[in-house]
């Protein structure tokens, strides 16, 4: 039987499929596989089915001259050397679909909880901050008739997209229905999905006035921090900001962002839907 490395632990049912049909090597440590392990096992297989922590690259590919796929469970194949496992014969895949209804699931989670304050008033509670009920205590923003504008019109984009109207929101994507300096400065909330590549890492509008100052709510589910630090700094100066919401596959790509001073309802009083910041923010 076709002999295949596995490099991380996948559900019971599948893996037993699987080693109903090939002879599997299967890496049961916590954690990413250690490269010398990766280099050692591989060498007599046939396939090597990996995960984006692992990088596969031309020496992982010399060191496994059987080797006939690489079988990546991830959306992404920045960590595959696609132009050297071409150059050796071996088919390279990915699972592109898989997750793009949970993202959007996701993304709509986070623009619930900031429209809503839903994390805010979660911590502002288990703080021992609840006083008592007011009319303007914690009181979000409803987002029927507000415009979510979205970056990044992909499947997962559109996939976003698809789910605004249940809550009465009007969708305009940048660069299709208008430019990136029109959508910051007319969305109530922005949602970004674009992928990590050099045309779209460090996006910035060109306008200063709107140089994804972030006045509107906005969250993110790309795959890499599109904005400048110094833009990110200066949001947390600008009167309506909200909250940043961030979902990473690069350990490095949200630097200082983690340190702004978000201001959260357990600092604030949690009073006025559209968070005014304190004196000197």
């Amino acid at each position: 039987m076709p002999r295949v490395l596995l490099t991380r632990r996948i559900p019971s049912s599948v893996l037993t499929t699987l080693q109903t049909q090939h002879t599997v090597d299967l890496y049961a440590g916590d954690g990413a596989i250690p490269r010398g392990e990766l280099l050692r096992r591989v060498a007599d297989k046939d396939a090597v089915i990996c995960v984006l922590t692992d990088k596969i690259d031309s020496e992982v590919l010399d060191a496994a001259p059987a080797l006939k796929v690489v079988a990546n469970i991830a959306v992404g194949y920045e960590n595959i050397d696609v132009a050297a496992a071409r150059d050796r014969g071996v088919i390279v895949t990915n699972t592109p679909d898989v997750l793009t209804e949970a993202v959007a699931e996701f993304t709509w989670g986070l623009i619930l909880g900031i429209a809503r304050r839903i994390a805010e008033g979660d911590r502002l509670t288990r703080a021992g901050g609840w006083k008592g009920w007011a009319l303007d205590f914690m009181l979000g923003t409803e987002l029927r008739g507000k415009q979510l504008g979205i970056v990044g019109a992909g499947r997962i984009g559109r996939a976003v997209a698809a789910k605004a109207p249940v809550f009465g929101m009007h969708v305009v994507f940048a660069k299709h229905e208008m430019s990136i300096d029109e959508l910051l400065v007319t969305s109530d909330v922005i949602s970004l999905h674009a992928p990590s590549t050099p045309e779209t890492r460090h996006t910035r509008s060109t306008s200063t006035r709107t140089n994804l100052s972030f006045s509107r709510r906005c969250s993110s589910t790309s795959t890499c921090c599109l904005r400048r630090t110094s833009a990110a700094r200066r949001a947390k100066r600008v009167r309506r900001w909200r909250s940043l919401q961030f979902e990473t596959s690069s350990r490095s790509s949200a630097g200082p962002i983690l340190s702004l001073p978000f201001r959260d309802a357990e600092i604030r009083a949690g009073r006025d839907g559209d968070a005014a910041p304190r004196q000197g923010d």
